[in-house]
């Protein structure tokens, strides 16, 4: 979702923007942007799917026969497929291109970590301690790969009782860039595959430090 929103957002200004859905076990990038279920193969590589308002997406679910096909690979698949999702596609010029990593410290954020030349990672929490723990870990991880944690966004703010999010964040100082409040038009945009044309601005300060990169 919060991928989703910071494409939607960085199109509205202008950008040329991309989002490599890195999430390989649980795809769900392409619904969010009522995409087709498949890409164009060209020689030097594979067109990524476009949407509505020109947002370039790539993932695996665009490469299944059905949607709901299983994706079981083992961990020691998932890097190499990552890899391969970033540097066969044709990209062309874009001013951003966003990877919406799965949660926690597995294999694909390891893989993103050590091959793909990140600037910066944005960290998704919500109020909640207990998913704060898996959050942690995410930013230890990143820690030690010595990319810079460009701030943090609470998810669900407001919706779960806790300060979590704000006390992970002061101790690792960085900042709570934005907080989303749960909103049922997301929850529906999302279901629809409507997000880029909802009205509202969402996340304005976590676009504005992706900009000034």
């Amino acid at each position: 979702m919060v991928a989703a929103l910071l494409a939607a957002e960085l199109a509205k200004r202008g950008r040329q923007v991309g989002i490599l859905d890195a999430d390989l076990l649980a795809p769900a990038i392409p619904r969010m942007f009522q995409l087709p279920q498949e890409v164009t193969k060209g020689e030097a590589g594979l067109y990524p799917a476009l949407s509505e308002t020109g947002v370039k997406v790539m993932s695996i679910r665009l490469l299944l026969e059905e949607e709901t096909d299983v994706v079981s690979w083992h961990s020691s698949v998932l890097a190499g497929v990552l890899q391969q999702l970033w540097g066969n596609v044709i990209w062309d010029q874009l001013d951003c291109l966003l990877i919406d990593l799965p949660p926690g410290s597995g294999d694909v954020s390891l893989a993103a970590l050590e091959r793909l030349p990140l600037d910066g990672v944005i960290v998704v929490s919500t109020p909640q301690a207990l998913v704060n723990e898996a959050v942690e870990r995410t930013m230890r991880l990143v820690g030690e790969h010595e990319v810079s944690v460009l701030g943090m966004i609470e998810n669900f703010s407001g919706f779960f009782a806790g300060e979590a999010a704000t006390e992970l964040a002061g101790h690792y100082g960085v900042p709570i860039l934005d907080r989303l409040a749960f909103d049922s038009a997301l929850s529906v945009g999302a279901d629809l595959g409507r997000l880029e044309t909802l009205g509202n601005i969402y996340l304005p300060n976590s676009v504005a430090v992706i900009e000034n990169l």
